[in-house]
């Protein structure tokens, strides 16, 4: 009855995998492994608060259950619980050290939490993800050292808006003394170029770039500019368009407002607005959201059929 329940989870039929698992949990109340499912399914189901009571009760029934730890920390980090999730994150790595995805969402936890040197350190375990791994090159990675006159490869991973929030870190190597080349997407091309001046020489990521000594995702610049929350790059703005193409823009664009109609601006009502000195529930640094998605896709099944997993991206 799991091992159906694992089946259809794959397949995304996630309101029939639920009734499976509980099945087989009716059979049995003390398999770890069906609660644990159940509980990924309902994470993904966005029911986080049931979800972390049927992951603590697989680690009840087996304590040295890595994936339900690391189970639990998702469904902990879904209600914003970040010093939780943290420790449930870190247990899980203890008992299973080679836990990628684990790593990798301990480290959007300790960024949130502003710990930026351990957060970006560990974020270098998405090299080892099978989901959206950086590229890989011969040459090596920089580390932050002088350029000494050598080129070096930035080049973008996972998502646009990861790209465009990372643009910042590229006019950092004007004092590194070496020669940018900047790969992106194809349609982002033109922006970067637009917004980095001569700062890189920008290729879509379809261009063979020019020969390179070193290269680097534009994702791990932090880790090697050795960013903290003090010196994260803030010029501002970050990105330009090119001023042909806005003028373009402008020039062909018809105002939709009957003449002499005055410009309405939205407010937002009373509630919505912050108030003075108002916290957030927990910390939430700039950087660290930038990076876009986290490793939460739960469950794939083992070998053998059976879902122990947690998370994998």
């Amino acid at each position: 009855m799991s091992n159906l329940g694992a089946l259809l989870a794959e397949r995304g039929r996630l309101e029939e995998a639920t009734a499976w698992y509980q099945h087989a949990i009716a059979a049995d109340d003390v398999l770890a492994p069906a609660h644990n499912d159940l509980g990924a399914a309902l994470a993904k189901l966005d029911r986080a608060e049931e979800a972390e009571a049927l992951h603590r009760r697989a680690i009840a029934l087996r304590p040295g259950f890595a994936d339900a730890h690391y189970n639990l920390g998702a469904a902990l980090q879904d209600q914003g619980r970040i010093e939780e999730a943290l420790a449930s994150y870190e247990q899980a790595v203890a008992l299973k050290p080679d836990m990628v995805d684990a790593r990798w969402n301990r480290a959007f936890v300790l960024l949130t939490l502003g710990r930026f040197e351990e957060g970006w350190r560990e974020h270098e375990s998405r090299w080892r993800r099978k989901v959206q791994p950086p590229r890989s090159f011969p040459q090596p990675l920089w580390q932050g050292e002088p350029l000494d006159g050598r080129t070096i490869l930035l080049h973008a991973e996972q998502g646009w808006g990861d790209t465009l929030q990372f643009l910042r870190y590229v006019p950092l190597f004007a004092e590194r003394g070496g020669r940018v080349v900047l790969q992106v997407p194809q349609p982002l091309r033109r922006l970067a170029a637009a917004s980095l001046g001569g700062h890189a020489e920008v290729l879509a990521d379809t261009e063979v770039s020019p020969p390179f000594a070193l290269h680097s995702p534009l994702l791990s610049l932090p880790l090697a500019f050795g960013t903290t929350l003090e010196t994260i790059p803030t010029t501002i703005p970050y990105v330009s368009v090119d001023p042909a193409i806005l003028a373009l823009a402008r020039a062909s664009w018809v105002d939709p407002r009957p003449q002499g109609r005055p410009r309405l601006r939205r407010q937002s009502p009373p509630q919505e607005r912050p108030q003075p000195g108002a916290a957030l529930r927990y910390p939430r640094h700039r950087l660290a959201f930038a990076l876009g998605r986290r490793a939460r896709r739960r469950a794939r099944p083992a070998a053998g059929g059976r879902f122990g997993h947690g998370s994998v991206g």
